[in-house]
Formats: C-alpha cells, structure tokens, sequence
C-alpha cells in the first residue's frame, strides 16, 4: 500500500478516532498520544491491512485495545507508585521515632554531662550526636 493509498483510506478516520480515545481517556494529550500510535500501528502493518474488510471498525477497534491497555499501565504505575509512598511514609514515621529516641538519648546525656562537669575538671564529657 502507498502512502496515497494509505491517506485516503485511513486518514479520514482520524476525528472519529480522536473522539472516541478522548472519551474513554478524559485526557487531550494521551488521546492525541493513542490516536497517533494507532497510526504509527496501521502504517507498520499497512501490507496486511490490504486483507481488511472494514477498515474503520478495525481502527476504532485498535483506538479501544489501546486505551485499554493504556489505562492498566496507568494504573499499575499508579499502584506502584502508591506503595512506593507508603513505604516512604513508613519510612518517615521510624524516622521520626527514631528521632524522638536519640533527642530523649541526648538530653538524658546532657543532663549527665551538666552532673559530670560540675563535679571537677577530670570529669569532662565530649557529647557528639552523628545523625
């Protein structure tokens, strides 16, 4: 199939298309992005689709397997992205425990520091707190 050929059996399709991955998407962008692999799909095979009967079913089919699997990568990135939080959450809360420790650590120290060094010069106390 030519490029001519190409164009005017599939190209007339393109709002349709658009349309339909716009509804299904709520998205401009990531309908444009799916419209456009289709073509990119239907061009790569454009020898085999000479064999197709209704070529605007068969587009309309590839928009709707598309934005299918679409959706489910952007779900699955969601998810992951999801339990990435959460682990950081978790995360943060030991953290903060862990924090919380070391200061109580830190001012029982101190105070035996304040004890230490009041009570002569050869009881002197270096603290150093490393986080």
């Amino acid at each position: 199939m030519t490029a001519e050929e190409f164009k005017k059996q599939y190209l007339p399709y393109q709002q349709k298309l658009y349309g339909l991955a716009l509804r299904i998407l709520e998205n401009q962008d990531d309908a444009e992005d799916i419209v456009q692999e289709v073509y990119i799909k239907l061009w790569n095979k454009r020898d085999e689709l000479l064999h197709v009967e209704n070529k605007e079913a068969y587009s309309v089919t590839l928009v709707k397997n598309l934005c299918i699997d679409f959706i489910r990568s952007k779900s699955k990135r969601m998810k992951r992205a999801s339990e990435n939080t959460e682990v950081v959450e978790k995360r943060t809360l030991f953290e903060q425990i862990s924090a919380k420790s070391d200061l109580e650590l830190v001012k029982q120290l101190a105070g035996f520091t304040s004890r230490t060094t009041t009570a002569g010069a050869e009881f002197k106390t270096c603290l150093w707190v490393h986080k």
